[in-house]
């Protein structure tokens, strides 16, 4: 049983195991379980009940990994298009993932950016947790004004969003920051600052 099970893992992963077994022999169970990784083990004579429900359990998570998938996808999608620069990062400010967008804004490569830290990219990290921590609703701060430099030494004005995500499978907390640049209107609101002032 165990090495069938095996098998099927490997031909079509996404499956749902369950073992029936007339056996007690608890080695054969936990092969099953470890070579075979099966949601559920039932031993002869089985409940009919039980059975029933064991299978409807093993139905409901194959539909719940389905609907995983296509949301994921989704995102993935949104994601990558996004006209805007999105990035991902731990707890530590390791950047995890990033768009085509962010990449372009803070002129690297993907690899680069991925064997940076978020800090590096910003003059005051100190006031920036001060302010996040200030506006947070929930699990997400929105429009935190920042300001980044980039690696050839531009400044870049933003309007950050950052939500709290979830832990990675290593158990890690990881964060979506979603990036406006404002440069052009921080610009345009000083020069008419100036010309007020002018006018005065």
């Amino acid at each position: 049983g165990s090495e069938f099970l095996a098998i099927v893992k490997k031909r079509w992963p996404r499956s749902v195991r369950l073992l029936l077994t007339g056996f007690s022999d608890i080695q054969a169970v936990v092969d099953a379980i470890n070579l075979g990784g099966i949601h559920a083990y039932v031993t002869k004579p089985w409940d009919p009940t039980d059975l029933k429900l064991r299978i409807e359990q093993a139905h409901e998570i194959h539909v719940l990994r389905d609907e995983r998938e296509r949301r994921f996808e989704r995102y993935r999608q949104i994601f990558d298009s996004s006209g805007d620069p999105i990035v991902i990062m731990d707890g530590q400010g390791r950047l995890r993932e990033l768009n085509l967008a962010a990449q372009q804004l803070m002129g690297l490569d993907r690899a680069s950016l991925l064997t940076t830290n978020a800090a590096s990219f910003l003059p005051d990290t100190g006031a920036l947790v001060r302010r996040m921590r200030a506006c947070r609703k929930g699990t997400t701060c929105l429009n935190v004004d920042l300001t980044l430099r980039t690696p050839d030494g531009r400044t870049i004005d933003c309007l950050v969003t950052a939500s709290y995500l979830g832990r990675s499978p290593d158990g890690t907390s990881l964060y979506q920051a979603m990036i406006k640049d404002i440069t052009d209107r921080k610009q345009e609101e000083k020069r008419l600052v100036t010309l007020n002032a002018d006018l005065d």
